[in-house]
């Protein structure tokens, strides 16, 4: 995980509204949501229950890499890439390459979910 996107989680998670960069900024609008901006798009909004992302469009290398830090942060879930369409990881029946294929669509919600380490291994829960 790059530096911004640890200081983007510590934010998130301190409820602080910040500008990290020129382009990458916090926004605490309560207790029930933060924003999270990349340049003028708003690519998440974190509720304590589940996350909504939206790229805006902008499918790119950057945004996948911010939206990825805040879903294996919050969601144990994460977005990868296969012929420039976004899947999610970990979710729904079907199956590519080993792995359940849902695919990524702006303003999709994800539940929210526990991580725990329990001496050798993550235990992952609903909240």
């Amino acid at each position: 995980m790059r530096k911004i996107e640890e200081k983007i989680i510590d934010a998130i998670n301190a409820g602080e509204t910040v500008t990290l960069s020129k382009r990458d900024r916090i926004v605490n609008d309560s207790d029930v949501v933060k924003y999270v901006w990349l340049w003028n798009t708003n690519i998440a909004r974190v509720y304590p229950d589940r996350i909504e992302i939206d790229a805006g469009g902008w499918r790119t290398a950057t945004t996948k890499s911010r939206l990825n830090a805040i879903l294996w942060a919050y969601c144990a879930t994460g977005i990868y890439r296969h012929k420039g369409a976004w899947f999610l990881n970990g979710y729904a029946d079907t199956r590519y390459a080993g792995r359940p294929v849902v695919k990524v669509v702006d303003g999709m919600s994800i539940p929210r979910k526990h991580k725990r380490w329990d001496g050798d291994k993550w235990i992952v829960s609903n909240l």
